[in-house]
């Protein structure tokens, strides 16, 4: 699992790759305290549990990858207020339901992979990356 105690202290980092570990649990909330975080690669672990809004408060994030995990529930409208995103990797989880309107947010996106999990439908705003 990831401490939460051990993110406390690293109020400056920048990166933070975790890929291809054994991590299991939640995303502690300390995580969301790293507010210069600009990339988060957490990919391919055995996360679970639903995303946080608390995502939301990454404002610097430009790379957020959480592929491969099992993380189930809908996909957080406060993800899409990270208007400085331009890789969101959520594919080979159990994310459900539908993308809320406002991903069309995502003016800086280059990268969007959804594959691999039980979402319904895509809103006409997706149109709106470019």
């Amino acid at each position: 699992s990831i401490s939460s105690s051990s993110l406390v202290a690293l109020t400056d980092l920048v990166i933070l790759n975790l890929e291809s570990n054994i991590l299991k649990g939640i995303i502690p909330d300390s995580l969301f305290d790293l507010e210069n975080l600009r990339y988060l690669n957490l990919m391919y672990n055995q996360l679970h549990g639903s995303l946080s809004n608390s995502f939301g408060k990454l404002a610097k994030i430009a790379s957020l990858r959480l592929s491969g995990n099992n993380f189930s529930g809908s996909i957080p409208v406060d993800l899409f207020g990270l208007t400085q995103l331009s890789s969101l990797l959520l594919s080979e989880n159990n994310l459900s339901g539908t993308l809320a309107s406002s991903i069309g947010n995502l003016t800086e996106l280059e990268e969007l992979d959804l594959a691999s999990n039980m979402l319904v439908s895509l809103p006409s705003e997706i149109g709106l990356l470019t």
